[in-house]
């Protein structure tokens, strides 16, 4: 994922994007909070959640399956909605495991009362949690999650980034729709960004994600050399006053 760290390189990651299509119009992006936390990558076959793997900076990529499965918004089982797309039967979706701030500062206070060190940030308390040998250390740990892409799908037909996220909402998966948008131009993107910036959400964000909508033009990006990346992290803000936490590389 390609990473930004001011509105320039936003928009000239848009431009790279323009050049590699040779099309002057600006595709569609769909924005949501960059939710600070732990990277997740969770397997489903045939509807049920068959392995978890976990990476963050500066730790490997490592199966955690035994441990997300504590975590009540991982679902056991992808629901298999009345109207629409039954589950496939192979899903790879990766999200963030996050811990939300006044949770984060109870479990703080509560290790303070133990005589432990407190974390530094809740992106750091949901990494430890997630890397706990004792499952019920995990368990007690208020975990939760959003899923935000799609890795591998064995079937469906989806034309847009933000549909196939409807979609994974409809099999269960908990997603970031009250604070996402669908933008038709680079302008709309920056502006939203700036919403972002000034929101107080009720978890930590690093910046915002940022998708190109079309899976069409999302493909053709990825099949062509030195074409960028169809996802940019931007990233706006560091963790008020609870250090920083490195960008998940999962």
């Amino acid at each position: 994922m390609e990473q930004a760290i001011d509105e320039q390189e936003v928009r000239r990651f848009e431009e790279r994007i323009r050049d590699a299509l040779g099309d002057e119009s600006s595709p569609e992006y769909v924005v949501e909070p960059h939710v600070l936390g732990p990277s997740v990558e969770l397997l489903y076959e045939e509807g049920a959640l068959s392995m978890a793997s976990a990476g963050d900076d500066g730790n490997p990529v490592e199966e955690v399956t035994a441990n997300v499965k504590t975590i009540l918004a991982a679902p056991l089982k992808l629901r298999h909605p009345k109207e629409g797309q039954p589950p496939p039967p192979f899903l790879s979706v990766t999200g963030t495991v996050y811990m939300e701030k006044a949770d984060f500062d109870r479990v703080n206070a509560e290790r303070q009362d133990k005589g432990l060190s407190p974390f530094t940030d809740p992106g750091k308390a949901a990494s430890d949690s997630l890397r706990q040998g004792d499952l019920r250390a995990t368990a007690k740990r208020p975990l939760t999650l959003f899923t935000h892409w799609v890795r591998e799908i064995s079937n469906g037909e989806f034309q847009t980034h933000y549909d196939l996220v409807v979609t994974l909402q409809e099999w269960d998966l908990r997603v970031n729709r009250a604070h996402m948008k669908v933008c038709a131009t680079m302008d709309e993107v920056i502006g939203f960004c700036r919403q972002l910036k000034e929101t107080e959400l009720p978890y930590e964000t690093l910046g915002a994600l940022i998708t190109v909508n079309s899976r069409e033009v999302q493909a053709h990006l990825q099949e062509r050399a030195g074409a960028p990346g169809w996802r940019l992290a931007y990233r706006f803000r560091q963790p008020e006053g609870r250090g920083v936490n490195g960008i998940p590389t999962l």
